[in-house]
């Protein structure tokens, strides 16, 4: 199996611990993000127990949260919740406007069978950190390349990709 976006199961939340690695990363790192198991979403790979969560954006005084170009994510790997901190890079592209007027754009032209211009996604990262940067039987090359496989799935919004059209991401990762 491999990694797909789903909304986390209550399940998952009592297996994996997910309230608290939430509310413990948001503490460490004066998040505003507040969990609900309505709304957290994970690329998981479900086979492997490995999973990706994002937890919120870290901002500088007076950054808007959601144009925060850093931010925290859990990757889950062994059994390990290890802290990610990416840095969004500016080459990163994403339509401008509202992602609803995007969104009934594309559905007012798929309406009216004509084509509409594919809206390109381009997703940068860099790697800030990751804490621990190794764990038993895995070294960083191998952490990096399963953040860099989840990434690529999670695309632009993850589980959100579907529901607003989003579609075939390009995530390239500078590591």
């Amino acid at each position: 199996m491999a990694f797909v976006n789903e909304y986390a199961t209550q399940e998952d939340v009592n297996k994996f611990g997910l309230e608290e690695l939430f509310e413990k990363s948001r503490k460490a790192y004066g998040l505003g993000r507040v969990f609900s198991v309505l709304d957290v979403d994970l690329t998981i790979d479900r086979e492997r127990e490995i999973f990706l969560m994002y937890i919120d954006n870290e901002l500088a005084d007076g950054e808007d949260r959601m144009k925060g170009p850093k931010s925290v994510w859990t990757l889950h790997y062994q059994g390990v919740n290890i802290v990610v901190r990416l840095w969004h890079s500016a080459e990163s592209i994403a339509p401008s406007g509202p992602y609803i007027e995007v969104i009934n754009k594309k559905k007012r032209a798929i309406e009216e069978g004509k084509e509409f211009n594919h809206i390109v996604y381009k997703e940068v990262w860099d790697l800030i950190s990751m804490s621990p940067e190794y764990i038993k039987d895995a070294n960083e090359d191998e952490l990096k390349n399963i953040l860099k496989e989840a990434l690529t799935v999670y695309g632009h919004y993850g589980v959100l990709n579907e529901p607003l059209l989003i579609e075939n991401t390009i995530v390239k990762c500078n590591w």
